[in-house]
């Protein structure tokens, strides 16, 4: 089956806003893999590869980010059509750099995830982080629409000052003639 592979740049205000975390979790849901990182000019870097469908949604989750971001701009590279998956998930580092596994990796990894079981622990400890993410994405999301209420009854309040000493004004020369 032929895969999707692409990487990616994301501008704006997209490091300290969870989208590294925002990104693994939307492709564990998807089911994209490849890897996410912070790059030193405040932007976030990676490459995602799967299947047609899975890669169109992690790509407008690109545009979209987490409640906190601002994506300015996406910028996709290397688009091209694989026949194998060149990763076995979707890591996410602080700094920028691309997983580079030797056969042996692979050959150990095999055996290992084949004798103790371990794809069956990574899909649950996957499932814990992206429950964690999305509880973190919650919280974030009640805090600013809590904060956009608090400015909101700032701003009516003000208005009503305003409203009642141009009243008064009106007022107070109305009776002056």
């Amino acid at each position: 089956m032929p895969y999707l592979s692409f990487k990616f740049t994301v501008r704006g205000r997209v490091q300290g806003v969870y989208f590294r975390a925002f990104s693994k979790g939307v492709a564990h849901d998807v089911g994209v893999v490849g890897w996410v990182a912070n790059d030193t000019n405040g932007q976030v870097v990676g490459e995602a590869q799967g299947g047609e469908s899975a890669i169109d949604r992690f790509k407008r989750a690109l545009y979209t980010g987490p409640p906190y971001a601002r994506v300015d701009a996406v910028d996709i590279a290397d688009e091209r059509v694989i026949d194998e998956l060149e990763y076995n998930a979707f890591e996410s580092s602080k700094m920028a750099r691309k997983p580079q596994l030797s056969i042996y990796d692979y050959l150990h990894r095999g055996v290992v995830y084949s004798l103790l079981g371990l794809t069956i622990w990574g899909v649950v400890t996957m499932g814990l982080v992206h429950r964690n993410t999305m509880q973190k994405g919650k919280e974030a999301l009640a805090l600013k629409e809590a904060s956009v209420q608090q400015e909101q009854e700032q701003e009516d309040e003000e208005n009503e000052i305003a409203l009642a000493q141009a009243a008064q004004s009106v007022l107070t020369r109305g009776s002056k003639s």
